[in-house]
């Protein structure tokens, strides 16, 4: 699974590196004269779907009743609003493969009832440049262990990046 994302992400790299390659300057354009920014193309990040997040989601299995390490990066009181997070986020990371999912709080033994956070799980607490580099947020990331207390499936670094013991 590893390998088709790996090859989906270079495909979209290669596509977006492609296109910026034959891109017109702004004098050279079909029309002959530049727009009034003078720019013709930006390189802005391309926009997260739910089809991303749910491939992410897939990636995973269930880990019920498992004791895992989350990387916490947003809290929201919504599930609506943890998943437009999540798909603002995506996106941050550039090229860069996160494990991102979102999960009520209600499903996670040792964290406070009633909200949804978006996190990274891991069976070890992941490193301070881990933790510094995923601190994109709204609110500075944190690391926090649960128990998992839903079958519903969850990416796991270690597990997804064969680093499992």
């Amino acid at each position: 699974m590893k390998t088709r994302v790996f090859a989906l992400v270079v495909m979209v790299s290669l596509a977006v590196w492609a296109g910026g390659c034959t891109a017109k300057p702004a004098a050279e354009s079909d029309t002959g004269s530049a727009d009034s920014a003078g720019v013709t193309e930006t390189l802005a990040p391309v926009a997260a779907t739910s089809e991303d997040a749910q491939a992410i989601r897939d990636m995973g299995k269930s880990h019920k009743g498992e004791t895992l390490q989350l990387l916490i990066i947003a809290s929201e009181k919504t599930k609506a609003a943890a998943d437009k997070r999540l798909l603002d986020l995506l996106p941050v990371y550039g090229d860069i493969q996160t494990y991102l999912v979102v999960e009520p709080t209600d499903q996670l033994k040792g964290l406070a009832p009633g909200s949804w956070v978006v996190f990274e799980a891991y069976r070890k607490v992941p490193e301070a440049d881990t933790i510094d580099f995923m601190d994109r947020g709204p609110s500075p990331a944190y690391v926090k262990q649960v128990t998992v207390l839903t079958a519903d499936p969850i990416p796991v670094v270690e597990d997804l990046e064969g680093e499992a013991p």
